[in-house]
C-alpha cells in the first residue's frame, strides 16, 4: 500500500470529477499513523489520505480528520478544504497546501521581520482554538475526547521513544531512562 493507493469506485469518480489521476499519485511522508498519504498532481493538486482498513469499529483517524476539518473550516479557520470523503473505501481527498513549513519559509528572513510572521501564526492558532471550541463535539475525536497526562504519556511520549528514538534513530534507551524527562514535560 505504500507505493500507490487502492482505487475504489467512489475514489475513481471523485478524482475524475476533479481532473485527478490516482495512477499518478506520489507517496508523501506520513504523520505517525498507519494512513498513507499521496499527492495527486492536477490543477489544483490534491492530497489523498488513504486508510482502507483502519483498526476498531469506532471513529477512525479519517473520520476525525473529516469531522474536525469540516467544523474548523465552517468556523473560518484556515484549514485545507475537504474535496471528498468515503468512509467505506477509507479515504479523504484534501486541498494540497504544499510542503513549505514556517521554519523553511522564515529561515532566510531577516530577524527583524520574523516576529511579525510568528505573531501571524500565533494569531491563527488562537483563532483556531477559540473558534474551534464553538460547537465542537468530542464524539468526533479519534483517540480521546480529552488530552490527559496519561494519554500524552501513552500516545506521545511512548511513541517518541519507540518510533523515533528506538526505531528510527536506533538509540538504546528505555522508558525508565526517560521517565524523569517525560514527567517534567507532563507537569
Amino acid at each position: 500500500m505504500t507505493g500507490s493507493p487502492g482505487v475504489g469506485p467512489r475514489l475513481a469518480t471523485t478524482c475524475r470529477a476533479r481532473g485527478l489521476d490516482p495512477a499518478r499519485a506520489r507517496p508523501l511522508a506520513g504523520d505517525g499513523s498507519d494512513r498513507c498519504f499521496f499527492r495527486l498532481p492536477g490543477d489544483p493538486p490534491a492530497v489523498l489520505l488513504h486508510h482502507p482498513q483502519p483498526p476498531g469499529t469506532g471513529i477512525t483517524e479519517n473520520d476525525a480528520t473529516f469531522f474536525i476539518g469540516r467544523h474548523l473550516r465552517e468556523r473560518g479557520v484556515p484549514v485545507p478544504e475537504i474535496y471528498g470523503y468515503c468512509r467505506e473505501e477509507g479515504w479523504l481527498l484534501l486541498e494540497d497546501v504544499g510542503d513549505l513549513s514556517l521554519y523553511e519559509a522564515l529561515k532566510n528572513t531577516p530577524e527583524e521581520k520574523r516576529g511579525s510572521r510568528y505573531r501571524q501564526a500565533l494569531e491563527i492558532l488562537v483563532h483556531q482554538q477559540l473558534e474551534g471550541a464553538q460547537g465542537f463535539d468530542p464524539v468526533w475525536c479519534f483517540d480521546t475526547p480529552a488530552v490527559t497526562r496519561e494519554f500524552l504519556r501513552a500516545r506521545e511520549c511512548r511513541y517518541f521513544l519507540e518510533a523515533f528514538l528506538q526505531g528510527y534513530s536506533g538509540v538504546p534507551v528505555t522508558e525508565a531512562d526517560l521517565a524523569p524527562d517525560f514527567q517534567r514535560l507532563l507537569e
